[in-house]
Parts: structure tokens; sequence; C-alpha cells
């Protein structure tokens, strides 16, 4: 109705100005014809999105409970196929990992609800060459909970490994393996003996004192 109301105002005001009246003429024939496209495409696609999106979301929920209920066994048996101890990296990371990955599909399904919502009820602008994009939301939200909790745990292990390699530096003990750790000092005191023996033994320069000089006789 905006758009109308404006082409009018243009026609009364300006009629000469015809052809920004007819834009918004135009403009608003094809906001009409999207907003019907809109509500055809959500009666069609609208109901079987959030059906893909709930299922995805709710099977993740029941798969990271039966992963944390099931867990000593399926750690068991990857002890066992893989040969790993059970303190091993691979073996304490796999759960916080997986539930990364189920978090970040679960978030994926979420934003597509919500997006779905969005475009359906709120602003009606729904279109179906976005379905796409609907479909891949839980896959690509595994994704990037992956990438994260690896970009997360690459950051930790660099903190961890500075903080060590600091300590292994500062450590008197570890100075005192090196065997090197008397060396500045020893360096110090045989340089500061050397150059006491070379005073010492260096003539001593008696100071010339050089005669005075008469002072000048005042001009008769």
């Amino acid at each position: 109705m905006a758009t109308l109301q404006q082409a009018r105002k243009i026609m009364v005001e300006s009629p000469e100005n015809y052809v920004a009246a007819e834009y918004q003429i135009q403009r608003a024939e094809a906001l009409l014809v999207s907003s019907a496209n809109s509500r055809a495409w959500s009666a069609q696609y609208g109901r079987r999105i959030f059906t893909y999106e709930a299922v995805w979301m709710f099977g993740f929920l029941l798969f990271y409970m039966l992963m944390n209920v099931l867990w000593p066994m399926i750690s068991n048996w990857l002890v066992q196929m893989t040969g790993l101890d059970p303190t091993s990296t691979v073996v304490v990371q796999a759960v916080p990992f997986i539930s990364t990955l189920v978090w970040g599909g679960i978030g994926g399904a979420v934003g597509a609800l919500y997006s779905l919502w969005y475009h359906i009820s709120d602003q009606r602008d729904f279109d179906r060459e976005f379905l796409v994009w609907y479909y891949t939301q839980p896959l690509l939200g595994m994704v990037l909970g992956g990438i994260v909790y690896l970009l997360f745990m690459t950051g930790m292990m660099v903190l961890q490994g500075g903080s060590a390699a600091t300590d292994s530096l500062g450590a008197p003990a570890a100075i005192a393996d090196r065997g090197d750790w008397w060396f500045p000092a020893e360096l110090r005191l045989r340089s500061a003996r050397a150059s006491s023996r070379r005073s010492a033994a260096a003539p001593r320069r008696r100071r010339q004192r050089r005669p005075r000089r008469p002072a000048p006789q005042p001009r008769q």
C-alpha cells in the first residue's frame, strides 16, 4: 500500500514525473506476486522442512543421550578394535569431539527452524530457491562444530606447551641438569682475577709534578 500511495502522490504533485509513478506501481505488482508465491510455497514446503529439521534435532538429542549412557561399552570396543590405551588422547577426546559435532548439528537445525519461521510468518517472503540451504543446515552445523573444537583444542595445546616450556626453563633443577648454569658466574670470577693480577704486576708510575711558571712581572 505504501508504494501505491507514493505513486498516487507523485501523479498528483508532479504529473510530468510519471516514470517514477509507473516504477512504484510495477514494484507493488512484484510484491503482490511475491507474496502470493510465498503463500503457495509455504503451504507446499513449510511443513516438509519443519519435519525434516525436527527429525534431525531430536535425532541428535537421542544420539547424545545414548552415547553418554553407552559410552563405557563403546570405549571398550574402541580400545579392542584399535589397540590403543584407554588413557590415550584419541579415546579421551572422543566424547567431547562427538558431543561438539552433535551440538553443532542441533544448532544448525535450530537456525533453520528460526529462518523458516522468520520468512514464512514474519516477513512472508519464503522462496523455494533456498530449499538446499534448509536441507544442508544440520550437516553444516556438524562440520562447523568439529572445526571449532579442533581450533579450540589446538589453541589449548599451544598454550599448555608454552607454559610447560617456560616452567622447564625457569626451574632450578632443570637448569642444574644442563651442567652449564655455573658458566657465566665462573667467567666473571676469572675475568676479575685476571684484571686484578694485571693491575698488581704493572709498574706504578709516579706522577711528576710540573714546575710552576713564574708569575709575569709587571711592566715598567
